[in-house]
């Protein structure tokens, strides 16, 4: 059984649909591992922020990760259309076991018989083949 989800508005951004308070935002150096010869001259207003959700040590349901991420999606997509800053956002979790198919992928590609998967599957709008998601593999 492939399962799909329709766009919804599951959680509003930026919050974790699984966590009462999204992390606290950090900033990120936006130049790493270079020299610091060959590093840019970064004025304050080059300078980015960037959201960062860390949820490693939970086991976050994929279709809420994904809801989520398309709600921060849509939401960024507005900023830009207003001409209005966006910051970046990272998120690190973790999922119980399923399978992503993205948009290159065909039932041919499973290892298994879709109608009696091992684990839940899901058709994205990503590229790419099949993807195994699971605990202690950060995504």
């Amino acid at each position: 059984m492939i399962v799909g989800t329709s766009i919804s508005s599951f959680c509003s951004f930026p919050r974790c649909p699984t966590r009462p308070q999204p992390s606290e935002q950090c900033r990120l150096n936006p130049v790493l591992n270079l020299k610091a010869s060959a590093l840019p001259s970064i004025t304050r207003e080059d300078r980015r922020v960037c959201e960062c959700f860390n949820l490693c040590k939970e086991l976050v349901p994929y279709e809420d990760a994904w809801n989520w991420q398309k709600s921060i999606v849509r939401h960024k997509k507005a900023l830009i259309k207003r001409n209005e800053y966006c910051s970046d956002t990272l998120i690190v979790l973790q999922h119980q076991p399923v399978y992503t198919m993205g948009t290159a992928s065909s039932v041919e590609f499973l290892n298994f018989d879709i109608k009696d998967p091992p684990f839940q599957v899901y058709r994205t709008e990503r590229g790419g083949e099949v993807t195994y998601h699971g605990p202690g593999q950060g995504t």
